[in-house]
């Protein structure tokens, strides 16, 4: 038997955003949306707590697969629209640049973060 198909969708919103509030915005999506089946009812849940922001997961279930790329599509729009029209904020992940320096570049990057340090000690 095959699994009832679903959209899923998961936001990372940053750490002073109201949980609460971004999961009734989430679900009002999913309600406001034509092609989301009331039963089962959409759901959110609070997937993570990191340092770069909360996730929230919402899905919802619909009445076939073919139709999931479409509506999902939709919801993310929506979804978009919704969390600026209340000023929430995506979570901006940090950005960690592994690698090797060629040494030219290793010395600029040395005197780059000489002249900083020194000009936050004169401060």
């Amino acid at each position: 038997m095959d699994a009832d198909p679903y959209v899923a969708v998961h936001f990372g919103v940053s750490l002073d955003t109201d949980p609460e509030q971004a999961r009734d915005l989430l679900l009002g999506a999913y309600h406001a949306h034509p092609s989301i089946l009331d039963h089962p009812a959409p759901s959110v849940i609070f997937s993570q707590l990191t340092p770069d922001g909360i996730t929230l997961s919402v899905t919802g279930y619909v009445r076939g697969p073919r139709i999931t790329g479409d509506i999902k599509s939709d919801l993310l729009f929506e979804i978009l629209n919704r969390l600026g029209a209340a000023k929430i904020p995506l979570s901006k992940p940090q950005t960690v640049m592994v690698g090797r320096l060629h040494d030219q570049s290793r010395a600029a990057f040395a005197t780059t973060t000489s002249l900083l340090l020194r000009s936050s000690e004169q401060e």
